[in-house]
């Protein structure tokens, strides 16, 4: 509208699985999950909300090199054939919620079923304990929730920042023997 101020003008409308619709921009991460180390940052993208999530992800598993990765956890925007099969050659199982439906491909059958297996849901948890909580660390250590900077560029390279800051902060208490 004419009269409304101060609003990002490069921004997108989106869809979150988690806020629902938003304004602004959204960061993709690609991190650790273990529950026996720090969650740790290892690849981000920033975009407009607007794009999907899988078409994000494609990158991003594709500069992965996941030697010694066992499962890539993801939410259900996450959802593609193609990027299980980017997984696959790695010996990587992508786990996303999945639900049958009357007309579910025989491909994808393996895969809901594993998801709603006991292990599955177990394994599939541990994205609940380290990849949101991560977002919230950083959200909270960098005061990213609320920006007052406008203009892609400009919160594209600040996020990104925060996500490297985030790593060399980890790797810092590492050397110095600190908690993680």
């Amino acid at each position: 509208p004419d009269k409304l101020r101060n609003v990002d003008k490069e921004a997108e409308w989106g869809f979150s699985q988690y806020k629902h619709w938003i304004y602004g921009y959204k960061t993709h991460l690609l991190a650790t999950s273990s529950p026996h180390s720090p969650f740790m940052p290892l690849d981000c993208e920033i975009t407009k909300a607007n794009p999907q999530d899988n078409t994000i992800a494609m990158p991003l598993l594709k500069r992965f090199s996941g030697n010694s990765t066992k499962y890539m956890l993801a939410d259900k925007g996450y959802d593609d054939q193609k990027l299980r099969h980017l997984c696959e050659p790695k010996k990587i199982k992508f786990i996303v919620p999945m639900k049958e439906c009357p007309n579910t491909n025989a491909e994808r059958m393996p895969y809901i079923k594993f998801y709603h297996s006991k292990r599955g849901r177990k394994i599939y948890a541990q994205r609940g304990k380290s990849i949101e909580p991560l977002f919230g660390y950083i959200k909270e250590l960098f005061s990213t929730a609320k920006l007052k900077m406008k203009g892609f560029k400009n919160v594209r390279a600040y996020l990104s920042i925060t996500i490297w800051l985030y790593q060399i902060l980890i790797y810092v208490n590492h050397i110095f023997k600190r908690p993680l």
